[in-house]
């Protein structure tokens, strides 16, 4: 522990304190921790975390109330007897692990989660605690998504937490929402009404599992949709439509990759990973009124792209489709990245159908199908 200055005031130690953590409501425990005796301030920047949990997740007047009566004077009688750091953070319930997390992404919402992160094997959690602040953000933020995800579709949000704990870790900042897909797939065995129950591996990395569920809602969407596809389109639910004189395969644009989107079964992946409806699209497809592509980066789903026109394409009376629609997961807005990148791609497919080259001369490729991609 770090000297005690010789010159102590309460006040410049509140205020200290309560300046490391940019959320207000752990402003009240802060203070009174660190105004509780002359030594506490230095076990806060030590480990930032003793006054989280302190707070125990408290909000308003129920968390200034709690800091007063629960958060100061057991604070002094600690320093009083020059307990050390490890034994300070045991009394206030965090993983001594725990002091690795800074200030600036602890918020009361997060308490459960950080508790229950504090109640891992600590050679396990010293190790998954990501280094940088932002990285810290993005873990915590995601594995919240996860049990509240959890809470509301079971009713237990701590199902495979210890999983979700060190599988987070690689998740990518702006992909936080993505870990309910896997979750939906975890959750699945228990769920009444399931067509197909899927398997799951303790041992998947993040990526493994985040495949292993795009095969399932693969798979569950065909065996929901497969009679009802067939016999209303006349076309087999894997059965790839033909997208000519568009592209038939995926195109590579500022780094975002264009997968057509050829049959039920695509349509219906890629609405269930989505959570959107484009899965009800296949009429449009079918019937040569719409042409959908599936926006990714690194495998990864970012946005649906529709390009559309009221009319069929027909050689005798060709109609040139435009963007319909571009949107992102539920529906939501993708970066504006995306938005360039669709545009480009329109552009590009229409001067190559102005040019001439309308089938394998523009497209050397068309002849493979997103359809007959083995699964990832």
């Amino acid at each position: 522990m770090s000297s005690t200055p010789t010159a102590w005031t309460r006040g410049e130690a509140e205020r200290e304190a309560k300046a490391m953590f940019g959320n207000q409501a752990l402003h009240p425990a802060a203070a009174a921790l660190a105004g509780s005796h002359e030594r506490a301030i230095d076990y806060i920047r030590q480990a930032p975390v003793i006054v989280l949990s302190a707070n125990a997740g408290k909000l308003g007047r129920t968390a200034a109330h709690r800091a007063r009566a629960y958060a100061g004077p057991p604070m002094r009688f600690i320093c009083d007897r020059g307990a050390k750091l490890r034994e300070v953070m045991t009394f206030y319930g965090c993983g001594y692990q725990l002091r690795a997390l800074k200030p600036s992404v602890l918020h009361p919402v997060r308490w459960s989660v950080i508790y229950h992160l504090g109640r891992l094997p600590p050679s396990t959690l010293a190790q998954i605690i990501p280094e940088s602040r932002t990285q810290q953000d993005v873990w915590l933020r995601a594995l919240v998504r996860w049990t509240e995800h959890c809470e509301r579709r079971c009713g237990n949000p701590w199902l495979r937490f210890d999983w979700a704990a060190v599988a987070f870790r690689a998740v990518a900042r702006g992909h936080e929402d993505a870990v309910t897909t896997v979750a939906d797939m975890v959750i699945a065995p228990g769920q009444s009404g399931n067509l197909i129950g899927p398997s799951f591996d303790e041992k998947w990395t993040l990526a493994q599992a985040e495949a292993a569920a795009d095969r399932w809602h693969r798979a569950l969407g065909r065996a929901r949709a497969e009679q009802t596809a067939a016999h209303k389109l006349g076309i087999g639910f894997s059965d790839p439509v033909d997208y000519s004189p568009y592209p038939n395969s995926p195109l590579l644009i500022d780094g975002f990759d264009f997968v057509p989107l050829r049959s039920c079964e695509d349509l219906w992946a890629e609405g269930a990973a989505m959570r959107h409806c484009v899965g009800t699209y296949s009429p449009a497809v079918v019937q040569g009124r719409a042409r959908i592509y599936s926006v990714q980066q690194g495998g990864r789903r970012i946005a649906t792209l529709e390009l559309g026109s009221p009319r069929q394409w027909s050689d005798d009376t060709p109609v040139p489709f435009r963007i319909l629609q571009l949107k992102g997961p539920c529906n939501g807005k993708p970066p504006k990245a995306v938005f360039v990148a669709a545009e480009q791609f329109e552009t590009m497919v229409r001067e190559r159908i102005a040019s001439g080259g309308r089938l394998r001369t523009a497209f050397p490729d068309i002849a493979a199908t997103f359809s007959d991609e083995a699964a990832a």
